[in-house]
């Protein structure tokens, strides 16, 4: 069963939250070449997902894909 338009959004925006700590950890200058070597690839998923989610939903602005779905909004 394919799903809504809320909850492709709301998927979208957990993956976001994901995104963003991954990207954090990543550009840490403490981290080092082994770390991101290792953690590289799964970062790369959580990018491909945020597209595949993105081509799902079809009709977005600009700052929805930068900071997430308002779902306060989103009829139900």
């Amino acid at each position: 069963m394919p799903l809504s338009s809320n909850d492709l959004k709301l998927y979208y925006n957990e993956l976001l939250i994901r995104e963003k700590r991954a990207e954090a950890y990543l550009d840490n200058p403490a981290r080092t070449s082994i770390e991101h070597e290792k953690w590289m690839p799964e970062f790369e998923k959580i990018l491909v997902e945020l597209n595949n989610a993105l081509e799902k939903i079809k009709n977005f602005k600009t700052d929805e894909v930068v900071l997430g779905f308002n779902l306060d909004k989103v009829q139900k």
